[in-house]
């Protein structure tokens, strides 16, 4: 759709007229401000490695991609940081690794939380257990070190 909609000179849209490229921006704006369920942001994120995207659009998918992990189960990171890789071939590598790093950095810190209050109240399970948590930053970091043995920028 968005590449048919890039392709044309003139489209009317709602009371006005847009062409294409315009066309294109307001639909992935659209998109990206809509709610997204979370068992679609795997695949919406994989769809948009499909769509070609400027600069500031691909920042703005992005951003949105990333403030979705603290909605997300833990099983469900590796499989998103997967495709996240994959679309940061079209840029903004260093986003991408920045909101990974900070979305870990909360979860250990919120983790950390847990285990010291468990302790003083005596809490029988933490929200997030720490060998799951461990698991999926494993998994992330594999996932990482392959995708810089496949593009090198990405490691810089």
């Amino acid at each position: 759709l968005t590449a048919l909609a890039t392709s044309k000179e003139s489209l009317i849209y709602g009371k006005g007229e847009l062409n294409g490229g315009e066309l294109k921006k307001q639909l992935i704006n659209t998109l990206c401000s809509s709610r997204w369920s979370h068992q679609y942001v795997i695949h919406l994120t994989s769809m948009f490695r499909d769509i070609p995207l400027s600069v500031e659009e691909l920042q703005f998918v992005v951003e949105k991609v990333l403030r979705m992990f603290p909605k997300l189960d833990l099983q469900e990171i590796p499989p998103l940081v997967y495709q996240l890789l994959l679309l940061s071939a079209k840029g903004c590598k260093k986003n991408i690794l920045e909101g990974l790093i900070s979305f870990f950095n909360h979860m250990d810190q919120k983790q950390k939380e847990e285990q010291r209050d468990s302790e003083s109240r005596d809490l029988e399970e933490a929200t997030v257990p720490l060998d799951q948590l461990r698991h999926v930053e494993g998994t992330v970091i594999l996932h990482i070190v392959l995708a810089i043995n496949l593009d090198r920028d990405l490691g810089k």
